[in-house]
């Protein structure tokens, strides 16, 4: 009886099974049991029954539960059991559908960064084990991204990963094979340049000449960069992008305005090139995809739809939204961070106290708020764009941010993104980011907000479920 009680709760994981498979299962755990195998040992040794009966799939989702067991990023032989789980992927990706793989493959990213990111390397053992997760966690991702070549870049960042990695842990070998790989990639000018700002702060002189050198060839085959301001059009739903060359720039309250603490210090800010939509979504645009995923579309309040700002819409809808965007052009679509809309709010960060102006008496010119809105939204792109030619960054609503709430750090980033510490978002895991939970950034005041709170440098936040008449979002299209 001790044994069938200690069995049923791993047989919750096999809903697919038959009722006979079921039976088949328990007997199986029952007798390893009783033979005294301690946990891991019999997922694994069930797995390689159902590989010995050609069950690959159930073999794999064995093996990747193996990495569940308790702290096995703080051993070897946690860090052996996930890199082996990750071997069987890659022996059976023949045998599995495409989808099968990304999906089982994204769940043991997500367990990856929880079981090696934070293993401390000064402990005994430790460094061994962080660098098993690490090199199972880039291999696993490349293999992820290689399924979509939009996503090489993506791919790149995660061996960069590895190269940082190195860097922390003295081991140039681990730098220069991980910028090698990652450069194999994406060799993109772009990827080299913010590579290459990385190595300059390390004063890591020999890695700043190969990048240097890997540049100049780079920079000779590249086509130009767009202009700034220069418009892309998506072609399946017809929203529009504005381009917004990278840049560093002081983020927070540069005016001191002292409206509230949360807008200090002021920190150096270094952000790669985007492109940030020309508008805040709309009715038109959110309700073509309602209609096409099935979702309830959200309240407009009687103001009506349209090239109204869509209104009632949470952090997890956006994402949704983004995702499903995504989906239908072939390019990668999210919502920007903060740093990233402020950057682009102030027109490549110059010194604009609201969008478009610095001027309180001219916000009416630029934007929709409590002054002049009726107590309403009101269809985007009928007021004065900001330098880039982006509209409706100061009001009428405000805009979705990727970012947890928090306060900033005083300390120069390269694209900042704070999720409970700040990490660089081109180097930060998506299972990291969209976790639901803590408050989210919004910015941009909204229709009902007085000046003070349409600010470029204003911040607030909410719950990311919360859907209320003055939450809307626009999107970025990464470059």
């Amino acid at each position: 009886m001790r044994n069938d009680l200690k069995m049923n709760p791993i047989l919750k994981h096999f809903p697919w099974a038959t009722p006979e498979e079921q039976v088949l299962l328990r007997a199986e755990f029952m007798r390893r049991a009783a033979l005294g195998f301690e946990e891991g040992k019999m997922w694994r040794d069930a797995a390689e029954c159902w590989s010995s009966l050609g069950e690959h799939a159930r073999a794999g989702e064995l093996h990747a539960r193996i990495s569940d067991l308790g702290n096995a990023a703080m051993s070897q032989a946690g860090a052996g059991r996930y890199a082996g789980a990750l071997d069987l992927y890659l022996q059976w990706e023949s045998g599995l559908a495409k989808g099968d793989i990304v999906n089982r493959l994204r769940a043991l990213l997500g367990q990856a960064r929880c079981h090696f990111s934070g293993a401390d390397p000064k402990k005994k053992m430790g460094t061994l084990s962080r660098k098993a997760g690490l090199e199972a966690y880039t291999r696993a991702r490349v293999l992820l991204e290689s399924e979509d070549d939009r996503d090489s870049r993506t791919a790149s960042r995660c061996w960069a990963a590895l190269a940082e990695y190195g860097a922390e842990m003295n081991r140039y070998d681990l730098v220069m094979e991980g910028y090698e790989l990652a450069l194999e990639c994406d060799n993109s000018a772009e990827i080299i340049r913010a590579y290459l700002s990385e190595a300059r702060e390390r004063d890591d002189r020999v890695l700043i000449r190969t990048l240097e050198e890997r540049l100049a060839e780079s920079e000779e085959t590249e086509e130009l960069p767009p202009d700034p301001g220069e418009l892309w059009t998506e072609p399946e739903t017809g929203m529009e992008f504005v381009y917004v060359p990278g840049g560093t720039f002081m983020m927070g309250d540069i005016f001191d305005d002292e409206h509230w603490n949360d807008e200090k210090p002021i920190h150096e800010v270094e952000v790669s090139a985007f492109y940030m939509g020309k508008y805040p979504v709309t009715f038109n645009e959110y309700d073509l995809f309602c209609e096409e995923s099935d979702r309830k579309k959200p309240n407009d309040r009687g103001w009506g739809r349209g090239r109204r700002p869509v209104i009632y819409v949470s952090w997890e809808d956006a994402n949704a939204f983004a995702e499903w965007v995504s989906r239908k052009s072939g390019h990668t679509f999210r919502l920007h961070t903060e740093a990233e809309w402020e950057y682009a709010a102030r027109s490549k960060g110059k010194e604009y106290r609201y969008s478009g102006t610095n001027e309180e008496g001219e916000l009416g010119e630029y934007a929709w708020y409590s002054g002049n809105s009726d107590r309403e939204t009101h269809p985007v792109g009928e007021k004065k764009p900001n330098e880039l030619g982006i509209h409706d960054m100061s009001g009428n609503v405000w805009e979705w941010c990727l970012d947890v709430f928090g306060d900033y750090a005083d300390e120069r980033q390269i694209n900042p993104i704070y999720i409970g510490e700040v990490q660089n978002i081109y180097r930060t895991d998506d299972a990291d980011i969209y976790i639901s939970g803590p408050n989210r950034i919004v910015r941009g005041g909204s229709w009902f907000n007085d000046p003070g709170v349409c600010r470029s440098l204003s911040r607030a936040n909410e719950l990311p479920g919360t859907r209320f008449h003055y939450l809307g979002f626009r999107l970025l299209r990464m470059h």
